[in-house]
């Protein structure tokens, strides 16, 4: 029997950048109090799983 599972990545961060600066805050690095900025885009693979192994399908 075979099937697939669909893996979404999203790589975030609840930090300020470092050199920017909230207002009244010191320079970067801030936590952003239950927000979030992204730093790489959603991307969504493929595991295809069948017979003896896995193989990456790319979307």
């Amino acid at each position: 029997m075979s099937y697939t599972i669909e893996i979404t990545r999203h790589v975030v961060s609840y930090r300020t950048r470092t050199g920017v600066s909230p207002p009244g805050g010191p320079c970067g690095g801030e936590w952003l109090d239950g927000d979030f900025r992204t730093i790489e885009p959603p991307s969504t693979t493929h595991e295809s799983y069948g017979g003896w192994g896995a193989d990456e399908v790319p979307t």
